[in-house]
């Protein structure tokens, strides 16, 4: 009885079901090629079974309630993300200035503690002695001025050590993030495949700087990618070069693309 309710409950009245289990992981992200609004999915009940689909439903569309087949969509998707995988060289060249960019920053951020320390150690030195002048202090206005000094290093003490602990528990870029990342990179289609349902959101949103439209008549748009897809299929067709900076800028970017020609 328990489980006929449930069912009751995840049955819409034009006889689809909700989507309750990850298996649209395009929802969300996937926009009608003729609206530009978000597609929606679901399931579809037949005369023996349920199909899963996606389809418009916005207002004024004219592909609303046109269903797509989920399949259809998921290759789709698999097919432009096989696109977009770079060449050996290309990926290689890339983690070593990932893995070069990680050490600059560990260095700059261990250097930016230090210094804070030194400075927090500095401003408290000067606390605790102005609070033995303001103990001693005869004079009434110079005890004013004191005062108000005091409130001013109170509140620089307490800047400089909320960002002493923001650097002291900031995310390190750890070898199994980089790893994962590089695995997004080498082979995203391999991770839609086999990912989990935040896998291929992730995979999704990471790929692609625009959501790909889908139209029943065209398929999918050429979606655009994201800037690092971009550089990996420049370097990738032979068009930049991905060298490091001239000068090292403390979390500045990890690389930037050089046309050849210069």
């Amino acid at each position: 009885m328990h489980q006929k309710i449930i069912r009751k409950l995840d049955t819409s009245k034009g006889g689809e079901r909700l989507n309750r289990a990850p298996d649209f992981p395009a929802r969300g992200f996937l926009v009608c090629g003729d609206c530009g609004g978000l597609m929606t999915a679901g399931w579809s009940k037949g005369k023996k079974q349920r199909y899963p689909y996606y389809s418009c439903k916005n207002q004024g569309c004219f592909s609303k309630r046109k269903s797509v087949p989920r399949q259809t969509i998921h290759d789709g998707i698999e097919h432009m993300l096989e696109e977009l995988v770079p060449s050996s060289e290309a990926l290689a060249v890339f983690e070593a200035f990932v893995s070069a960019a990680i050490h600059r920053v560990s260095a700059n951020a261990v250097q930016d503690r230090d210094d804070l320390k030194l400075q927090i150690s500095a401003l408290s030195d000067q606390h605790r002695r102005l609070l033995d002048r303001i103990v001693e202090e005869d004079d009434a206005e110079v005890s004013v001025a004191l005062k108000l000094r005091l409130k001013e290093l109170q509140l620089d003490l307490k800047v400089k050590q909320a960002q002493h602990a923001k650097l002291s528990s900031a995310t390190q870029v750890t070898p199994e993030i980089f790893e994962h990342s590089k695995a997004l990179l080498a082979n995203p289609s391999n991770l839609w495949k086999n990912g989990s349902l935040a896998t291929k959101k992730t995979v999704l949103r990471a790929c692609f700087a625009t959501p790909p439209g889908y139209t029943r008549t065209r398929g999918f748009r050429t979606p655009k990618t994201t800037p690092i897809f971009n550089a990996l299929d420049a370097a990738s067709e032979g068009e930049i070069n991905l060298v490091e900076p001239r000068t090292t800028i403390p979390h500045s970017g990890i690389f930037r693309p050089v046309p050849r020609n210069l």
